[in-house]
């Protein structure tokens, strides 16, 4: 409903709370209305100096009608364009137009939208985001410390096997210190038999 309309429910809202008068339809313009009234006070009038005068005893009771009638047609006119403009009214707010049926759409599908979320983020559900992460975050801590306990136990393996390695090379240059200490020796002794 366009705020024009809101604004006149509110105006006869207004009035009809306030007074007892109805206001007079947009259909009849304020000179119309003036004429109509003026022609039935004077045909009021007309029938009621017939009456007086004696010229026909139809002016008492015709004059009486012509009276009611000043108020009443005017009034009729205006309930009817009063009826009229609030049923329209009615027809718009309980059908409203395409754009605003497209909105409520929208809306509903953003309001599932972030209840959806809502229970994504929410920690407290089994399944939600932050559960998983959660979740993910435990299992990574425990493969750190896996990977971090593998990692001491081959650096330990890598100690021992450097320590071994030192050791036979070691051995293995004491070995060859001893070999080259003989065949110095075995040296010594050729060459002493070549001079003898």
């Amino acid at each position: 409903m366009d705020e024009k309309q809101q604004d006149y429910v509110k105006v006869l809202a207004r009035r009809c709370l306030t007074t007892s008068r109805f206001p007079a339809g947009r259909c009849a313009n304020a000179s119309t209305l003036l004429i109509a009234i003026t022609l039935h006070l004077f045909s009021a009038v007309a029938l009621y100096v017939l009456a007086t005068a004696g010229i026909s005893a139809v002016g008492y009771v015709s004059s009486g009608p012509a009276l009611l009638l000043t108020g009443l047609r005017p009034a009729i006119s205006a309930y009817e364009y009063l009826y009229a403009r609030l049923v329209m009214i009615r027809q718009e707010w309980k059908y409203p137009r395409e754009d605003v049926v497209e909105l409520r759409s929208r809306f509903d599908t953003l309001e599932v939208t972030v209840k959806r979320l809502e229970e994504q983020l929410n920690p407290e559900q089994p399944f939600s985001l932050a559960a998983n992460q959660q979740i993910y975050l435990e299992e990574t801590r425990k493969e750190l410390a896996r990977i971090a306990a593998s990692f001491e136990e081959l650096r330990a393996t890598n100690q021992i096997e450097h320590e071994r390695l030192a050791r036979e090379a070691r051995v293995a240059i004491a070995q060859l210190s001893t070999d080259g200490q003989f065949l110095d020796h075995v040296r010594e002794i050729i060459r002493f038999f070549k001079t003898a």
